[in-house]
């Protein structure tokens, strides 16, 4: 028979189904380019067992002609489905498009374009949703480690992000027009640009007092001290609200009494990892109270 001679004109609507073909007689070179269409075709008569594996190619078929009430269950299966180089096009006109495995769904797009896994109401152009009890989320991987990403812990509201290698040396980095800004080393050190030239460590004040040392010592304002202990004339102790890691750190001081003599000299008396005591003396070298005494301790 020569190709284009049965159109769907010629079929009348339903009168041939799937008792009426015999298995694979008719392949992709016998139908005219969309000569069959869902009007020519009786409800899920035509099964896999029909279909020669690859004959019937898109080219064959006329876009949207095909829809899902006209297959049988599980009619249709890989072995009838050619892999080649087309594109293959999945659209929902006002629906959702929904992939998933072992009879639940994994992954969707809703009607707004906004892509769902493990959800199906995505709030922004992708969700990506984290049972409770799991510390899960978005990472990258690196010959099947997760090497960095962003995680979520629902429990106690952590979000984590960053290098979560447990093998290898990564680093997480900040950019901003193109250039790194900020980083933090697989050591934990904050290293960043600000005026620097150049992305180097950062050095933070771990504890800093102002305070009045007459009497009976006010703090003024303060970060990482809990308290002053007054031992004598012009000897004083601050006391760390966190323990520093060891005493190897370096203190500034100045103290002075406004309309009176400025303190000559600040001495450190003892370091110890939870406190520092401090002497001042006046320019006669005498141990005397301040009324305006400032640390700082850098480590």
């Amino acid at each position: 028979m020569p190709l284009n001679k049965v159109t769907a004109d010629s079929i009348a609507d339903g009168t041939v189904i799937a008792a009426d073909i015999a298995d694979r007689a008719v392949t992709g070179p016998k139908l005219g380019l969309t000569a069959i269409n869902a009007n020519n075709i009786v409800d899920a008569s035509i099964t896999g067992a029909k279909l020669t594996s690859a004959t019937i190619t898109g080219d064959k078929i006329g876009v949207g002609q095909i829809t899902s009430n006209l297959f049988a269950a599980g009619a249709v299966s890989t072995s009838n489905i050619s892999s080649g180089n087309s594109n293959v096009s999945v659209t929902s006109a006002n629906g959702n498009v929904t992939i998933g495995t072992a009879g639940s769904e994994r992954m969707r797009i809703d009607s707004s374009g906004n892509v769902g896994i493990g959800t199906t109401s995505p709030q922004s152009t992708v969700g990506v949703n984290v049972d409770l009890a799991d510390t899960k989320g978005i990472v990258l991987q690196y010959t099947g480690e997760a090497k960095g990403g962003m995680l979520l812990n629902p429990t106690s509201g952590e979000v984590r992000m960053g290098a979560i290698n447990t093998t290898g040396t990564y680093f997480l980095t900040f950019y901003s027009n193109n250039a790194e800004r900020m980083r933090i080393d697989s050591s934990g050190n904050l290293l960043f640009n600000s005026g620097y030239g150049s992305v180097a460590t950062a050095y933070g004040c771990r504890v800093w007092v102002n305070f009045n040392g007459t009497g009976t010592p006010a703090i003024r304002g303060s970060g990482n001290v809990t308290s002053i202990t007054d031992h004598s004339t012009g000897e004083y102790t601050v006391n760390f609200t966190t323990a520093l890691p060891d005493t190897n750190y370096a203190v500034v001081s100045l103290n002075s009494t406004p309309g009176g003599d400025a303190g000559d000299a600040t001495q450190v008396n003892t370091y110890a990892t939870s406190s520092v005591r401090l002497k001042l003396f006046d320019r006669s070298g005498n141990l005397y109270d301040a009324t305006q005494i400032h640390v700082v301790v850098f480590r």
